[in-house]
């Protein structure tokens, strides 16, 4: 029987900047030189991406006399056709969306219109190199994409929310990577949202939904009401809402609420950040530990966090608590606020509990919750509710500021 080779590109959503920070997380990307098989006939060979291009190469070595292959683009079919000979094939889309993700399905029928198999690629249009993707409907599907071979180097996506009240006996949630072994690809949320996450551990290093992250990349995620606590004492363990531990990584448009509970890091979205970028996030939480306690992150070493915010209550026991960082070291921190309540010991701040050479721009904290901070500039009350005290902030791409949101703190557009 003849074949045809029905050829199907629908843009599954456009998200200009978030993939090309989620896909650029400093490493290399996945094997983009073969796609995988269409049929026991038809292999992709190649697939190959730029900012607005994807270029799919496919291989027939049994020759079936492949007729044609139709064009879907978002959804509505084209009204021509791309003629096709036996053997090796090559086909380039132009002119499509910038850092957006695709969905390339390959689906192959026999002249008499019986289906013969169908296989679905989903791969981003991005500087960094073609990044391939693979789909996840349910936690049960991460927990063991990540558990496969090579999977804490692979790259996912959210197609819906996770429900983890499955994971809550024991000692709950296992948290994605370890110090010994680090999550080290991406997982972008889709802005779908994380619901349900528990952990009570006292044996595990780093704890939260990640444990251990580097050279990784994770965005667009949504945590709500999670509940963490990290009883393990040694000085090497810490505590976040979204990531215990992130090195050399990229974490962008994410948001964490409910409570994190540690020792000597805790943060309310990532516990320690080494030499990390964390942008667009805020958390709205409760934070407990002994020493480095942050309403955003623990501790901070020459890493950037720039457009984020904290909102919610930071106690710490001893030492370096801090509305948004307990204690940064090297990093710089721009266009960020804090309106947590903070309550310490041993250097407490509105923005930063114990600074060390860090470097701070237009950032701020609400004097009328805590006077002083070793970081950052204090605002009043009014003045942190008026867009005239937000010195080269954004308020057309990136903030918004509304009496009757937020309790009329700025927040952040395109975000929950």
């Amino acid at each position: 029987m003849k074949l045809h080779l029905k050829f199907s590109i629908i843009l599954m959503f456009v998200i200009v900047c978030v993939f090309a920070a989620c896909d650029d997380k400093g490493g290399s990307g996945p094997d983009s030189s073969g796609g995988g098989v269409v049929n026991s006939n038809i292999t992709v060979t190649g697939i190959s991406a730029s900012r607005s291009q994807i270029t799919i190469t496919w291989n027939d070595p049994q020759k079936s006399d492949l007729d044609h292959i139709d064009v879907v683009l978002l959804g509505m079919k084209t009204d021509f056709e791309i003629e096709l000979s036996a053997g090796v094939g090559q086909y380039s889309f132009d002119s499509l969306s910038e850092e957006s993700l695709y969905s390339i399905t390959f689906i192959s029928y026999y002249t008499n219109g019986d289906l013969s198999d169908e296989n679905v690629i989903y791969v981003s249009t991005t500087a960094s190199g073609t990044v391939i993707h693979k789909p996840i409907l349910t936690a049960a599907a991460l927990v063991n994409a990540v558990t496969d071979a090579d999977g804490l180097e692979g790259n996912y996506f959210l197609t819906a929310d996770l429900d983890l009240s499955a994971y809550q006996t024991g000692s709950g949630w296992i948290p994605l990577g370890s110090l010994g072994a680090p999550f080290k690809g991406i997982l972008n949320g889709n802005g779908f949202s994380v619901r349900g996450l528990v952990i009570n551990d006292d044996a595990t290093a780093d704890i939260g939904f990640f444990g251990n992250v580097d050279s990784a990349a994770i965005c667009n995620i949504i945590i709500i009401n999670a509940l963490i606590v990290n009883g393990n004492g040694s000085k090497l363990s810490c505590t976040g809402g979204l990531i215990g531990e992130a090195s050399n990584s990229k974490i962008m448009n994410c948001v964490f609420s409910g409570s994190v509970s540690g020792i000597d890091c805790s943060g309310g979205l990532v516990g320690l950040s080494f030499d990390s970028s964390i942008s667009n996030c805020y958390s709205t939480c409760t934070v407990t530990g002994n020493n480095n306690s942050g309403g955003l992150v623990g501790i901070s070493f020459d890493s950037l966090i720039l457009n984020c915010y904290s909102n919610g209550t930071v106690t710490g026991a001893e030492e370096n608590t801090g509305g948004l960082v307990g204690w940064n070291s090297n990093s710089s921190i721009s266009n960020c606020y804090s309106i947590s309540v903070v309550s310490g010991n041993i250097d407490t701040g509105g923005l930063i509990g114990f600074d060390e050479s860090g470097f701070y721009d237009n950032s701020y904290w609400n004097t009328d919750i805590f006077s002083s901070s070793q970081g950052g500039t204090g605002r009043t009350t009014l003045e942190m509710k008026d867009e005239v005290s937000y010195s080269d902030w954004d308020f057309t791409a990136v903030w918004d500021i509304n009496a009757d949101k937020n309790d009329g703190y700025p927040f952040l557009r395109n975000m929950p």
